[in-house]
């Protein structure tokens, strides 16, 4: 069975990675980018095999909605222009300006390539304002020098077959100097053979009023003058005048701020027709456009507060010559998309989830799959693993992919905070890229993810869509430090103190645009691949090449020796590892007597009021400065020793590697079964844990029950789970938040659940979000940290964590987070709780990388301390003892 999910998304012919060029429509759209992670509000459909997309019906043109991308040259009044672009945005659609007008530095971006890449990861333009103007704003230095243009030049040179070619341009006072360089003789760096820019006669003119003058005598006609469009006419007879500009030009005054002027040049200009001159400064052109293509340049500052009819320097009249000026830009810029010469062609842009049938070898493992394919080799991969199935309706799944930076479509996210500065790193295809988005890691999620509309077809061979919710996405973690942007939303003020300083990224994430899916329950494979489409059946060769591959490997049954972990939920947690354990000195970052001394201070906290109950935590650190322990080869150790319903192994580059074998689901975002716009939401915080006895069958039923009625473990849970609703509360309908799970109507609270080498005591939270009200990002911010990592109330007890407890500048970095899954079109997500994890990273002082075992305990105020730091080290010590086996490994192979 072959399931196609078409995202509509409209782009121009260029011959770049990301497009094919093919030109089927003549509907009047423009998007950069035609790939499914950027759409916003996009119709997307899921069809079957063969069923081709009909193309959009040219007689229902969709609305003519723009974007404005605006170039900032460093200049002190590039966000007027900005606030002026978001205002006409904002008047001329029902959707917010913020997201169809965006600032980005000249000098961020080297090439055009890496420019275009930012806007994909950012999903600009969005589908629902396809069609794409820019501004180069004002700026210091000489419209001649490449190296103070930046950005502003490569986009008036671009090539035919870049995208960016046929893109209107409006350049202010510096970007219409730049016009008229390009438009002359083209020699950037030629200082002295342009002698249409040069400097002004009697020095700068800052702050000063200009007259002005064209071969028209009103506003209205001066404006439809300026902006002539390539192929466009004046209207013979004039349009008539309209209320607000039909006032003599003689009537208004324009504000300068230039020391350099366009002057008549002693040869004509090539490509360049003034079209506005100062009656204050003879020789200055102070508006111009350009003959063969859509750009055009004013000298005059249109955003000054002075050329405003209100204030003193306006026009005497009343019309705001320079609001006119950008509305009338935009109005030609319609009228440029409107025309058939500029429409872009509708792809068909496909997410295609297709089951692979598996007659050959049905019981390929999950890990058997991901060795054959070398994602264990990969430098960045993920697995997503359901090892153990304590409920086949929550982790039935596992996930396997990889960054393939030869795919167009995938990309890896990073919110980094080296040295104190925080940025967001963009890496795609071979080329590294940092980005200049303004917010957290969640505001870049939700405007790649969040804003899709699903419609489902299927014929009569195909009752029901695919098992899982999953359509392609981000998968990664967020560090307990995103925390930091989840307070300011909760509390509406920052925290304390900034996040310390890392070299792990505070949040990193895979687009997994090829998926590997394994179901657990039924014991079928499936592929989720998205691409663009290229053949008669709508999937780009190589994502059905992939497809090939994949669906070979799993009837070869792959070529690893792995561990069916996924068959027996109760299998023997002390499976004998090829080698004994070798002993490694692990050491915690807080000694013994350092962490009784914290549970006692915690205990006073309670009894005074501060705080019910805090998580506090630890780690144990082992220095490998050889870097021969890998992060797979622990991973496959702990998977045998402690299978979990929410493992993992996800690995980006050198930079961090995750392992881990968390038992705990944080949050599960899925779409509500029967109304399309809701959101059904699930969280399993897990409080009170017992280890296991051998034989199970003999101490099970008894310990499980002395776990579930024991006071301490249920008043720690209850707590969290009450803190759970609470924070479920901030985003869900009322009377929605209660203590059953999305499937299943029974009571959840307080149940024993069993896992490979415990029990513990886990609540199932769940409720309904309205989705026009909040996004999965918006419940995200609402909800993170996990409750159970933290304590209640929330966010008193972080603040003494942080201040009184674990140390200010010391983070947990990826522990205590997240790990799983954002899925694209319908706002499913899968995040687990980052604990029994290893985290593997660099280490910056000595070489080689740091093994670091993050582990903690909830006290309450009937903790004992040496009770709570025993359970601290034992849970520690599982992931140790994988690390343990693996370099005992090391050693048996040398």
């Amino acid at each position: 069975m072959l399931l196609h999910l078409l995202l509509l998304i409209p782009h121009l012919p260029f011959t770049t990675p990301f497009l094919s060029p093919t030109i089927t429509s003549s509907r009047p759209t423009f998007s950069l980018f035609s790939t499914s992670e950027r759409s916003r509000t996009t119709q997307t459909q899921i069809q079957i095999q063969n069923i081709k997309s009909p193309l959009p019906s040219p007689s229902n043109p969709p609305p003519q909605t723009l974007s404005t991308l605006v170039i900032d040259n460093y200049d002190s009044y590039t966000y007027n222009l900005y606030q002026m672009a978001l205002s006409l945005s904002n008047s001329n659609s029902n959707s917010s300006s913020t997201t169809s007008t965006l600032v980005v530095q000249s000098k961020s971006h080297e090439s055009l390539d890496s420019l275009l890449s930012y806007l994909q990861s950012i999903n600009f333009p969005p589908p629902s304002h396809p069609n794409l103007s820019i501004i180069i704003s004002p700026g210091p230095g000489d419209p001649r020098k490449s190296s103070d243009l930046g950005l502003s030049k490569l986009l008036l040179t671009a090539p035919p077959s870049s995208p960016f070619s046929s893109v209107p341009i409006l350049g202010v006072c510096l970007g219409h100097q730049a016009i008229a360089v390009e438009g002359g003789d083209g020699d950037f760096d030629d200082l002295t053979d342009d002698s249409s820019v040069m400097l002004n006669e009697g020095g700068g003119r800052h702050g000063v009023l200009s007259g002005v003058s064209s071969s028209c005598e009103t506003v209205e006609q001066t404006l439809a003058e300026m902006f002539l469009f390539p192929g466009e006419q004046m209207s013979s007879p004039p349009p008539p005048p309209s209320s607000s500009t039909s006032q003599l030009l003689s009537s208004v005054s324009v504000v300068l701020y230039h020391s350099l002027t366009v002057t008549p040049p002693s040869t004509p200009f090539k490509n360049i027709i003034p079209t506005l001159t100062s009656t204050t400064f003879p020789n200055s052109i102070l508006a111009l456009r350009h003959s063969t293509k859509p750009r055009f340049g004013v000298q005059f500052h249109p955003e000054s507060i002075g050329a405003q009819p209100r204030h003193f320097a306006g026009s005497k009249n009343g019309v705001d010559f320079g609001m006119e000026v950008l509305k009338e830009f935009r109005r030609g810029v319609e009228r440029w998309y409107e025309d058939p010469k500029h429409r872009a062609s509708w792809c068909s842009v496909i997410v295609t989830i297709r089951k692979i049938s598996s007659t050959s070898s049905p019981n390929s493992t999950t890990q058997q799959i991901f060795e054959a394919l070398g994602y264990n080799d990969s430098p960045s991969a993920f697995w997503l693993d359901s090892s153990m199935n304590y409920d086949v309706t929550t982790s039935r799944f596992s996930y396997l992919g990889e960054h393939d930076s030869s795919s167009p479509l995938s990309h890896i996210v990073e919110n980094t905070n080296e040295g104190g500065v925080e940025k967001i790193e963009v890496t795609g295809r071979g080329s590294s890229l940092v980005s200049d988005i303004e917010g957290s890691i969640l505001d870049f999620l939700e405007e790649a993810t969040a804003r899709y509309e699903i419609e489902i077809e299927m014929d009569a061979t195909t009752t029901t869509p695919p098992p899982f919710d999953f359509q392609g996405g981000y998968v990664g973690y967020l560090g307990y430090e995103v925390r930091s942007d989840t307070r300011e939303y909760c509390t509406g003020t920052p925290p304390p103190t900034p996040p310390p300083p890392s070299s792990v990224p505070k949040a990193s994430f895979i687009f997994a645009d090829r998926t590997i899916v394994y179901d657990h329950l039924e014991n079928d494979w499936w592929v989720v691949g998205i691409g663009i489409g290229g053949n008669g059946n709508g999937v780009d060769d190589d994502l059905e090449n992939w497809i090939s591959i994949v669906e070979g490997v799993i009837n070869c049954g792959g070529d690893g020796d792995g561990m069916d972990a996924d068959a027996d939920a109760d299998a023997d947690a002390d499976a004998d590892a090829d080698a004994p354990p070798r002993k490694l000195n692990f050491t915690p970052t807080r000694s013994k007597q350092q962490y009784l001394s914290d549970v006692s201070l915690v205990r006073k906290l309670i009894n005074k009021g501060e705080t019910y109950e805090a998580c506090i935590t630890n780690a144990l650190e082992y220095k490998d400065v050889t870097r021969s322990i890998t992060p797979y080869s622990i991973y496959n150790n702990l998977r045998k020793s402690n299978a979990s319903p929410y493992g993992g192994f996800f690995k980006i580059e050198e930079k961090v590697a995750l392992v881990c074998s968390s038992p705990e689901e944080f949050l599960r975002v899925a779409p509500h079964a029967h109304e399309k716009n809701k959101l059904r939401i699930q969280s399993k915080p897990i409080k009170g844990t017992l280890k296991r006895r051998k034989p199970f069958e003999k101490y099970d039923h008894h310990d499980s029950e002395a776990l579930r009625l024991d006071p301490k473990s249920r008043s720690e849970n209850l707590m969290i789970s009450d803190l759970v609703r609470n924070d479920f509360g901030r985003v869900c309908e009322p009377d929605s938040v209660d203590c059953v799970s999305i499937s299943n109507p029974k009571s959840s609270l307080c149940v024993v659940e069993k896992y490979a080498t415990l029990l513990q005591l886990v609540t199932t939270v769940s409720g309904t979000v309205d989705k026009d009200k909040f996004s999965t990002m918006g419940v995200v911010r609402a909800t993170f940290p996990p409750g159970s990592m933290t304590g209640a109330p929330k966010i008193r007890t972080m603040d003494i964590i942080e201040n009184e407890v674990e140390g200010v500048g010391r983070g947990r970095g990826p522990y205590s987070g997240s790990l799983g899954w954002f899925g694209l079109g319908n706002g499913a997500a899968v995040l687990n709780v980052v604990i029994r994890t290893a985290v593997v990273s660099p280490n910056e002082e000595e070489g080689g990388n740091l093994i670091s075992v993050g582990c903690g305990g909830a006290i309450v105020k009937d903790s004992d301390c040496e009770e709570e730091y025993n359970e601290m080290m034992a849970k520690g010590s599982v992931v140790v003892s994988a690390v343990e086996r693996a370099a005992a490994e090391v050693e048996v192979n040398e």
